[in-house]
């Protein structure tokens, strides 16, 4: 069996400009503890980014929360500098999922031939508040939404829940609400959760709608 070489794709995984850009970055260290600190990158790219200043020893294939100038995407840990050497203090990440435009930079621009394809339903950074009816009326908790598309949303939360879990919330940002049943579909505890909207009125579909109008604009 031959496999086909995509040379366009192995090069945007290669591609990196060095840059330094002021971030934050929160999740578990490899005691299982949480913490949120501020570090730099030392470089990025479409599908890689390397991070200087990490105070805290991390786990290759941890979850973390990283924010860039407002606007915040999930990351896994590739590679983590041995304590005691050079590379001390330094992690790579790769994105778990897309947030338009995330470090400000125009890869796509940079490479020839383009050929980044974008998702059917692409996610927008998101200011906006969650209230979530837990499971057996065992009453209700709030949330921040850091990103949303019209399939689904992510939101912090130090305690998620198991992935399958359905929920019932209320969503706010930009002055719109909306009601919603969701699924959750990826469960990172001491970062977040992916939630796929399921039941949505065709009132709160309009206003997601609006929602994302909203969003892209101001991208």
């Amino acid at each position: 069996m031959s496999l086909a070489f995509d040379p366009v794709g192995f090069t945007q995984q290669l591609f990196r400009i060095e840059v330094h850009m002021q971030v934050r970055v929160w999740g578990m260290t490899a005691a299982g503890k949480p913490f949120i600190q501020s570090a730099h990158t030392a470089d990025a790219g479409p599908s890689r980014a390397l991070l200087s200043g990490v105070e805290h020893e991390v786990a290759v294939g941890e979850i973390l929360g990283v924010e860039h100038e407002g606007r915040r995407g999930r990351f896994c840990v590739v590679w983590s500098g041995r304590a005691g050497t050079a590379d001390a203090g330094k992690i790579e990440i790769r994105p778990l999922d897309e947030v338009q435009n995330f470090w400000g930079i125009d890869f796509e621009r940079m490479l020839q031939p383009r050929a980044v394809e974008r998702r059917a339903a692409p996610r927008y950074p998101c200011r906006g508040s969650i209230s979530i009816e837990q499971p057996e009326g065992s009453g209700r908790i709030s949330a921040a939404v850091t990103d949303i598309s019209m399939s689904g949303c992510y939101i912090e939360l130090m305690q998620t829940f198991p992935v399958g879990t359905k929920l019932s919330s209320l969503l706010n940002a930009e002055s719109i609400s909306i009601r919603f049943t969701a699924e959750v579909r990826t469960s990172h505890p001491g970062v977040g959760m992916g939630m796929k909207f399921e039941e949505l009125s065709e009132r709160d579909h309009a206003a997601l709608e609006r929602l994302i109008a909203k969003l892209a604009a101001a991208v």
